[in-house]
């Protein structure tokens, strides 16, 4: 953090603070929103004796509705006019969901085998091109069907959806094409009302 943070102009962190830890309040910007000095672990200015003993941030703490508990993020955002806590907090969590978009990837498209096959730069660039290009139908049509089932996109499960589509493209290539459109509309249907009961939404485990 702090290699990235006094490496640039403008180059900023921010990440969910371990239940384990502690700091040193310097100065309080409002309810649960305080300047704080952490101490750099001895075994971190061991790998690297350049860092310094401790290092200042700014701690938020927010309820969530669907946790238990206060929850805390750490930042190098320290300027609380500039970047009001709540703001803070709603944009780690929209880093939070592209992190929840690379495990959809890579946990459950390529079941953890990122290895690519190509062994030139234009047949990875091609093979990267196309896992995208998979990922973004099946998010476009989960769109569709939170927009029938008059539901947010995010209500519907990714696993649930991907196995529908997945299942119906390996019965139409020995089906008959004519019985496409029908099958795929039937895999719609059937994508709005058994994702939550095959499998559960999107849940972050990691935050809030």
């Amino acid at each position: 953090m702090v290699d990235l943070e006094g490496g640039g102009a403008n180059r900023h962190w921010l990440m969910r603070s371990k239940k384990t830890s502690t700091w040193r309040v310097l100065e309080s910007f409002g309810r649960f929103d305080t300047l704080v000095e952490l101490k750099v672990s001895s075994v971190a200015r061991k790998n690297d004796p350049t860092l310094p003993a401790t290092l200042t941030a700014r701690a938020i703490g927010y309820q969530h509705p669907d946790s238990k508990g206060r929850q805390w993020v750490l930042t190098s955002l320290i300027d609380s006019v500039s970047y009001p806590a709540k703001e803070v907090v709603a944009m780690y969590h929209e880093c939070w969901e592209i992190e929840l978009g690379y495990d959809e990837i890579k946990t459950h498209m390529l079941d953890r085998k990122e290895t690519m096959r190509s062994q030139t730069v234009v047949g990875v660039r091609q093979e990267l091109c196309g896992i995208l290009l998979t990922y973004n139908l099946i998010r476009l049509e989960m769109e569709k069907i939170a927009s029938e089932a008059n539901v947010t996109p995010n209500s519907i499960s990714f696993v649930t959806a991907m196995r529908f589509i997945r299942d119906e493209w390996s019965w139409c290539s020995v089906a008959s094409p004519g019985r496409s459109p029908r099958s795929c509309a039937a895999c719609a249907s059937a994508s709005s009302t058994s994702s939550s009961r095959l499998d559960a939404p999107r849940v972050d485990t990691h935050a809030p």
